[in-house]
C-alpha cells in the first residue's frame, strides 16, 4: 500500500475513505448548511476549491487538512467521520459540559450498564453499547474535573 497525494490509495479503500469524508462534510458545509465552504477553507488554511473537492468527493484531506477539518467542525462530524475505524463518544477536550450535563452522561452509563447486568451478567451483544456509554461518562467526567481545576 502507498500513500499518494490525499488519501492512500487502495482502491476500494481509498474510494470509502474519499466518500465518508463527502458524506459528512456535506452534512456541515456548503450553501445552506451551518458552515460556509469560504469560512470552512480559511479556517483551515486552504483554498475553497480544495475544500469543493472534498465536498464533491474528488479528493480527502490529507492528515493535517483533516486534522483541522476536524477541529473546526462540530464533534458530530468528528464521529461520523471516525465511526468505521470504531472510535466513538468524541468530545472536544476544552468542551464546556457543565455539571448537569457530566451527571446526565453519568447517569445514562448507569443505566446502560445497570440493564445490561440485570440477568447477572454482560453478553457479548451488550458489551459495545456499555463500552461506548462508560467511555463517554469517563470523558465528561474528565471533562468536568479539568474544567473545575481539579487532576
Amino acid at each position: 500500500m502507498s500513500v499518494a497525494g490525499s488519501c492512500v490509495e487502495a482502491g476500494e479503500r481509498s474510494r470509502n475513505i474519499r466518500s465518508i469524508f463527502r458524506d459528512n462534510l456535506s452534512l456541515f458545509v456548503g450553501t445552506g448548511r451551518r458552515f460556509e465552504v469560504d469560512d470552512v477553507a480559511a479556517a483551515i488554511g486552504k483554498n475553497p476549491d480544495t475544500v469543493r473537492r472534498y465536498l464533491r468527493g474528488e479528493s480527502c484531506p490529507e492528515w493535517e487538512n483533516a486534522v483541522a477539518l476536524l477541529a473546526v467542525l462540530p464533534p458530530a462530524f468528528a464521529a461520523a467521520v471516525l465511526r468505521p475505524a470504531g472510535l466513538t463518544g468524541l468530545r472536544r477536550i476544552d468542551g464546556d459540559s457543565t455539571a448537569g450535563e457530566t451527571m446526565r452522561e453519568v447517569a445514562r452509563a448507569a443505566a446502560v450498564l445497570a440493564a445490561a447486568l440485570a440477568d447477572g451478567r454482560i453478553d457479548h451483544t451488550e458489551i459495545p453499547t456499555v463500552r461506548r456509554e462508560l467511555t463517554e461518562a469517563m470523558v465528561a467526567i474528565a471533562q468536568f474535573l479539568a474544567r473545575e481545576g481539579r487532576p
